[in-house]
């Protein structure tokens, strides 16, 4: 299935009082990139997200956006039996100083081990960030995948027109040799009828076989009728087909390039620039895809 790189998804999960949203959006890449906001206390969630997006998300430019409501960033709490046991010291230690037994409470939970973070808040955040992630995801995907099928739409679209005009093209050849076979023994007629002078039919027809073989574009209409197969299947295809697609349509170009090149007839040039016009045109698209 053809997929866009271009999208957008939104997710959010929620318990009691507590909220996760993330947005994602994506923008056409070479590869895979990604650019997160994550509040504070979830940071350490960047490479979970990471290897979440990258199980399905393979070329693009991502932005992740993360938005938490209803609870603290980092949650702590008072170790009591720790607390406590700095007080007990302190006063003893106060007392045989001889110093006065003023101990502030705010001052002894700044002391090492007295402040613990609460585990069970902070796996809760992790779990609904996640959660809020898997669902932006799939939206995600959702809108690729509908971009994605207009992109088939239009390239399969332009796929018909350029067999339509191969065919015409190879039709349009073989007419215009035959024209010119006509056309050179009347004026070698007129040209030396005055002398006298003819010129046998082999004569015209060996110079008729030079100019066919140096205007010969059956290969490349064979190769560009390949590729253009070669396409369809490709978008019909499961895998990623982005670099693929954009390799095949550089390779149409080239044959296509060729085929003006050897062009000796102006009827041909018209058709063959439509034909250049429209592989581009896929190129172009191709570069939308995943």
């Amino acid at each position: 299935m053809i997929e866009s790189m271009t999208g957008f998804g939104y997710g959010k999960a929620q318990v009691t009082g507590n909220s996760v949203a993330v947005s994602l959006r994506s923008l056409n890449n070479r590869s895979f990139k990604l650019n997160t906001r994550l509040p504070e206390g979830l940071v350490g969630a960047q490479q979970e997200i990471e290897e979440l997006l990258k199980s399905r998300i393979r070329r693009g430019m991502v932005y992740c956006y993360v938005e938490s409501d209803g609870m603290p960033s980092v949650a702590f709490t008072l170790d009591e039996e720790t607390v406590l046991g700095y007080c007990r010291r302190l006063r003893s230690l106060a007392r045989k100083a001889g110093l006065p037994d003023d101990i502030r409470i705010e001052r002894v939970a700044a002391l090492p081990g007295a402040l613990r973070e609460h585990a069970a808040k902070s796996t809760v955040q992790r779990e609904l960030l996640m959660k809020a992630a898997r669902k932006a995801l799939t939206a995600l995907v959702a809108s690729r995948r509908k971009e994605g099928a207009k992109i088939e739409e239009e390239v399969r679209r332009l796929l018909d027109r350029i067999v339509a005009i191969c065919k015409r093209v190879a039709q349009g050849r073989m007419k215009f040799l035959k024209e010119y076979q006509k056309k050179l023994s009347s004026r070698i007629e007129e040209l030396l009828g005055e002398f006298s002078f003819k010129v046998s039919q082999m004569d015209v027809a060996r110079e008729v076989a030079t100019l066919a073989e140096r205007s010969d574009i059956a290969e490349e209409l064979q190769r560009l009728n390949m590729h253009t197969e070669q396409m369809a299947k490709v978008l019909s295809g499961k895998k990623p087909a982005g670099r693929q697609l954009e390799f095949i349509a550089q390779e149409m170009l080239r044959e296509a390039s060729t085929m003006g090149a050897k062009s000796i007839s102006s009827k041909l040039v018209v058709p063959l620039l439509e034909l250049k016009g429209h592989i581009d045109k896929i190129r172009e698209q191709a570069q939308n895809i995943q």
